[in-house]
């Protein structure tokens, strides 16, 4: 089975690994930018990372050590790193769909569509299309554009990978769709 995450340890490894990353720090430091926007990581807090990507978005739930995690991926901002740092960017699908899901949380559906379809290009068997199928089926309902909501909700029922939503929730989406249509027509 192929693997579709990237860690943010490997993240923070690849943007770690350009040579004028230090220079970009310092660049900040001097600009009076915070030490909080680019900290360094401990091999503590790496390994911690580590066993984190994106893929558990939704999944995860922090119980004990929840604080310290949340603290923890607070740190770094992982995608904005590897995306300004790593040029072949769009090959990594699991990258995209980390990105995707940041772009999603903050309402920029624009951004959010266009990542989660690079995905689906770039990677058709991705372990979480059914996560992106409904969430493109959410945003493009939002957007008006029912027949592509349809369509990526109907995606999302006949795929069989685990989802943050059930099967009947994403039935109850298709229902609340054709019932918003029809209050458009009628209007």
């Amino acid at each position: 089975m192929k693997s579709c995450g990237v860690s943010l340890a490997t993240a923070a490894a690849a943007a770690a690994a350009f040579g004028d990353e230090e220079k970009k720090m310092a660049a900040g430091k001097a600009s009076g930018e915070s030490e909080e926007a680019s900290p360094s990581l401990t091999a503590e807090e790496r390994e911690a990372l580590g066993g984190l990507d994106s893929r558990l978005f939704g999944f995860v739930r922090f119980h004990e050590d929840g604080a310290r995690t949340k603290a923890l991926l607070g740190k770094l901002s992982a995608y904005q790193r590897y995306y300004s740092l790593q040029s072949d960017y769009w090959k990594n699908a699991a990258f995209l769909y980390g990105l995707g899901l940041v772009y999603f949380h903050y309402n920029a559906f624009q951004w959010a569509i266009k990542a989660f379809q690079e995905v689906l290009y770039v990677d058709p068997s991705f372990c979480r299309a059914k996560e992106i199928h409904l969430r493109l089926g959410l945003m493009f309902k939002v957007n008006t554009d029912y027949e592509s909501s349809l369509k990526h909700f109907q995606l999302a029922l006949v795929d069989c990978n685990p989802c943050t939503l059930s099967n009947a929730e994403i039935q109850f989406h298709i229902a609340h769709l054709y019932e918003t249509q029809v209050g458009c027509i009628t209007l």
